[in-house]
């Protein structure tokens, strides 16, 4: 298996594995998985069968803000349901 960037013209596979994956959540914003790095997974037949999206940001509390670390937040980990 292979992770990596998505590409600019993977959006539609991109949103029907998500739409699989969260089959009752709400579809995300057009152009929602390029506004945060989004990973993709692909099995040995090239067939993509996950996905996931980060942010990055500054720490939740002062506390940690002032060590200067960032936090990554994960969004969306998908896995097609028949992998």
């Amino acid at each position: 298996m292979t992770p990596r960037p998505m590409q600019p013209d993977e959006d539609a596979k991109v949103r029907a594995l998500y739409a699989a994956c969260h089959p009752t959540w709400p579809e995300r914003a057009p152009g929602w998985f390029f506004a945060y790095p989004t990973l993709v997974l692909e099995d040995d037949a090239g067939l993509m069968i996950g996905s996931t999206s980060f942010s990055v940001s500054l720490p939740p509390t002062q506390e940690f803000a002032a060590s200067g670390d960032r936090v990554m937040y994960g969004h969306d980990v998908c896995v097609h349901p028949d992998a």
